[in-house]
């Protein structure tokens, strides 16, 4: 019971952070979405070998790492837009253990991200998650990938009910070894 309940309130604060991460990307009417800028910096995990590039308006959270009974996460870095309320967000994790909200998932898509096959799992309206003025949309995906070991799970929270937002960031995903 502690487990389950430990492993909610590590993906919730995942998925909070994403929230809060993709809201400031939201788009104005007439205006292209700054997912797809041609400037954009990149990051670089060396630890754990991938890379990503993100649009320059977004801003980088510092690398956590989370110990606890139910999972080891060795890692989660995100980045989200700065000139947002509700911005959008992305993440990667990096998990010892596979976490089986995927099984809860509206619906899928197969897709490849790194040169790795994957699916795509989506929760268009979040998963234990109440929309409100603040926070109205608890749309992420959750895309987990089994590689040396470990699972990378590459989230996306606002706007997440297609891989359409976030195509770009996902193109650039890489492993770098």
């Amino acid at each position: 019971m502690y487990k389950t309940i430990a492993g909610l309130v590590v993906l919730l604060v995942i998925v909070v952070g994403a929230i809060l991460f993709f809201k400031n990307t939201a788009k104005a009417p007439g205006e292209s979405a700054p997912v797809g800028q041609a400037s954009a910096k990149t990051y670089t995990n060396e630890r754990f070998h991938y890379s990503f590039s993100y649009p320059d308006a977004w801003a980088l959270e510092p690398e956590q790492n989370i110990i606890d009974t139910n999972n080891a996460i060795l890692s989660i870095v995100s980045v989200y837009e700065l000139a947002s309320t509700s911005p959008h967000r992305f993440g990667v994790t990096v998990n010892q253990v596979e976490r089986t909200i995927k099984n809860h998932a509206s619906t899928t898509e197969p897709m490849v991200i790194g040169g790795v096959q994957a699916t795509a799992y989506f929760f268009p309206d979040g998963y234990g998650c109440t929309p409100s003025e603040q926070d109205p949309d608890c749309s992420f995906f959750l895309i987990p990938i089994k590689r040396n070991g470990v699972w990378y799970e590459i989230t996306a929270a606002n706007s997440a009910k297609t891989l359409d937002y976030y195509r770009p960031i996902l193109a650039s995903f890489q492993f770098t070894n």
